[in-house]
């Protein structure tokens, strides 16, 4: 299978986990499945980028990427990225020992925020931290034209996800509000329509996230 991502070591990635709560640990979990999904989902979203010849590649949002872990992807897809975050110390020394001088780090909240010009928005497995999804849509909508790409990636919370929680003894973090479908039906219902989608591992009812790819519905 063809990778569209850079790596980051996971022992790089365990020495400098910071403990936050919303800074996830499943990149070097020391089940290879579990590390395969979470990195599958982005070279996922990286392939969505690559192979959209029509998408500009001059300013991308990531938002929520707090740990850090694609930023030394999107910083060889787009001339610059901004990360915003509430915690984005993990970010900023995976900045510095990559050297991504193209990256920057907005540590804020991202109702307070304003951006234009943007070509792509990243918010993976975010928005379902979100217990109003109609808000923080209508948020990412103020970023977006009729040419940017929304990009999600978003867990399932289906039957298979339960059980797999289960099997390695993960809870459920308490602020997963909704699943995929809940949140895909919020923006299909609210301006915003499906380019692209791809679930992971396998098709339904055996996914566990689905990644979309969303633009305004004009």
């Amino acid at each position: 299978m063809q990778k569209y991502i850079t790596k980051i070591n996971m022992d790089f990635l365990q020495n400098i986990h910071t403990g936050y709560y919303h800074t996830p640990i499943m990149y070097f979990h020391k089940n290879i499945g579990v590390r395969w999904l979470f990195w599958e989902r982005l070279n996922q979203i990286s392939k969505i980028i690559q192979k959209n010849d029509s998408m500009k590649k001059t300013k991308c949002i990531d938002f929520g990427g707090g740990s850090g872990i694609f930023l030394p992807t999107l910083a060889k897809l787009f001339d610059e990225v901004i990360l915003v975050d509430l915690e984005p110390s993990q970010a900023e020394i995976i900045i510095k020992e990559y050297n991504l001088t193209n990256c920057k780090i907005i540590k804020g909240n991202i109702f307070e925020l304003t951006f234009k010009n943007i070509d792509c928005i990243i918010a993976a497995d975010v928005i379902e931290h979100f217990d109003n999804t109609l808000d923080i849509l209508n948020q990412l909508k103020t970023f977006m034209n009729n040419d940017t790409s929304l990009i999600t990636s978003l867990p399932t919370e289906n039957w298979l996800y339960v059980l797999l929680r289960k099997i390695f003894k993960q809870e459920k973090p308490v602020d997963h509000y909704y699943g995929s479908e809940e949140i895909e039906k919020v923006f299909r219902a609210n301006g915003l329509k499906s380019t692209y989608n791809k679930n992971i591992p396998i098709c339904k009812p055996f996914n566990l996230f689905a990644i979309t790819e969303w633009k305004i519905n004009r």
